[in-house]
């Protein structure tokens, strides 16, 4: 059986991720890994860098580049209704009215029940990361109901 989720936090969770994790990996994901410049050698004296800067960019590329293709899977697993509302807010940028104007539903329908089941079927649907929060973990981190926003 799976532990019973905070609603709440996970959709906080997912909007953060899909607001500014995800912009940022496609910003990365859309750079050229092979623009790569070779070390200049001035004669003067330096410190000896640590680490390869040259490979960690190609590391940060290919993980946003990850990213990118695991967001565009789970928004895919979703159902149809969910994969317009995601679309339409976090790639088209539509604003909420916009979305569910668009998608000719009441504005209390989609606040209540349309986009909290879109933000969820995304976290489940995600691979790359845990997106999902678990009441278990929030209370045993001290983050019980009395807590809650």
């Amino acid at each position: 059986m799976w532990p019973e989720i905070d609603v709440k936090a996970t959709e906080n969770n997912v909007k953060r991720f899909l607001l500014r994790d995800y912009p940022r990996a496609k910003r990365m994901a859309g750079k050229n890994i092979t623009n790569l410049q070779s070390p200049s050698i001035n004669g003067m004296p330096s410190g000896t860098p640590v680490g390869n800067p040259n490979e960690q960019r190609i590391v940060q590329r290919a993980y946003a580049q990850q990213v990118v293709i695991a967001t565009e899977e789970a928004i895919g697993m979703c159902d149809a209704i969910s994969q317009q509302i995601l679309r339409m807010l976090y790639q088209k940028h539509y604003n909420d009215t916009m979305c569910f104007m668009s998608l000719h539903y009441g504005k209390s329908q989609y606040f209540n029940h349309l986009k909290p089941q879109a933000l969820l079927q995304f976290a489940e649907a995600f691979q790359l990361g845990d997106l999902m929060v678990s009441q278990k973990n929030r209370t045993e981190i001290g983050l019980g109901s009395d807590s809650l926003p």
